[in-house]
């Protein structure tokens, strides 16, 4: 098992981390770019102290800022997938492969039998006397996991191991790599910046946002209970978070840093998130007439028709809170919308997802 309590301090932000992976259990870490998460697998790779920490991998110390013992790299057992694979260019695919290997002092055949059931292992014998610049990107990623794993690392880190592919390629090889990640008993950290990649390959999830986990858990927690507008964003919903300030008939009043709303109680006092689906939006030309208890009045900011035909429409509002509405292609000609027209957005308080 893998825990790590992590603290450097960025140009931008300080980083702090809290990290739990085990056997079996990949840990799928997420977050845009510039939110930390190379920085994360760097100082777990011991190429980037932490300012302060603790990191403990299957019982054994490799870091402890306030003991004293640091584990160099060197001694480290990591494997680790770069974002542009960071292969030797003038070595070939089995020498790349032999890197480590040969770097912790392997030799002769036992070193030949490892490269030689890695190359196989990844479909890489053909290729073996190729260097880097005739390979191609999927190829090269083979390569790259190739190398990281046949060391047999206690750690393995993949730092977007997808983005440096194609948008073909990448689909061809997603299923791989995700029989690959079931099958290794090493523990894994998967980095992306896409939350539908996270969604696709992780179990359990971690969102990092300006270097702090802002949600942490299983994929259907984080499906079903977002509490990042980054994870939100990419589910389609309008996420808020406030205080409970007003009861009235079953109902409260939702103070949140944008305006407020009115949801079902949930009872207690304790602040609370509201998910709202775009779809539970209608939208009026003139003030409604409907029971809805949340009604509010914005300009049009964007018009987003959604793929694959543009069937649906999704419109941004200038609202308080800010609103996304999801309307049909004929609803926006019916009612004549467009950028910077007032409209009325309507949603039911039944209509919302509330949680702690």
């Amino acid at each position: 098992m893998l825990r790590a309590e992590l603290v450097r301090r960025l140009a931008a932000f300080t980083l702090e981390a809290s990290i739990e992976v085990e056997p079996g259990a990949p840990l799928v870490l997420v977050g845009e770019n510039g939110a930390g998460k190379t920085t994360v697998l760097r100082i777990l790779a011991g190429l980037l102290p932490p300012d302060r920490g603790r990191i403990e991998v299957n019982g054994r110390v490799w870091c402890d800022t306030e003991r004293g013992p640091v584990l160099p790299a060197a001694r480290r057992e990591v494997g680790y997938v770069a974002q542009d694979y960071a292969l030797f260019p003038h070595l070939s695919v089995a020498e790349n492969v032999a890197f480590g290997l040969r770097a912790s002092g392997e030799r002769g055949r036992g070193l030949r039998s490892k490269v030689g059931r890695a190359l196989e292992r990844f479909g890489l014998l053909e290729l073996a006397h190729r260097r880097p610049p005739e390979l191609s990107g999927g190829q090269a990623q083979r390569v790259a996991l190739a190398r990281a794993l046949v060391t047999e690392p206690a750690l393995l880190l993949l730092d977007e191991p997808l983005a440096a592919l194609d948008l073909q390629t990448r689909r061809e090889v997603r299923g791989a790599v995700r029989r690959l990640l079931a099958e290794l008993p090493c523990l894994t950290i998967y980095v992306t910046h896409s939350p539908m990649e996270a969604m696709l390959f992780g179990e359990r999830i971690a969102v990092l946002e300006a270097g702090r986990i802002v949600q942490c858990g299983a994929r259907d927690e984080l499906l079903r209970h977002p509490r990042s507008p980054y994870v939100a964003e990419f589910l389609g919903v309008n996420l808020y978070s406030g205080r409970i300030r007003d009861r009235r008939g079953g109902l409260v009043e939702l103070v949140t840093e944008a305006g407020s709303l009115w949801v079902v109680d949930p009872g207690g006092d304790d602040d609370v998130f509201v998910a709202v689906s775009p779809r539970e939006v209608t939208l009026f030309r003139e003030p409604p007439a409907a029971s809805a208890r949340n009604v509010f009045r914005g300009r049009i900011v964007e018009l987003a028709p959604e793929p694959p035909r543009g069937e649906r429409v999704r419109v941004l509002l200038a609202t308080r809170p800010p609103l996304v509405a999801e309307v049909t292609a004929d609803a926006v000609e019916a009612l004549g919308l467009r950028e910077g027209v007032e409209v009325h957005a309507a949603f039911k308080a039944s209509g919302v997802a509330v949680y702690r």
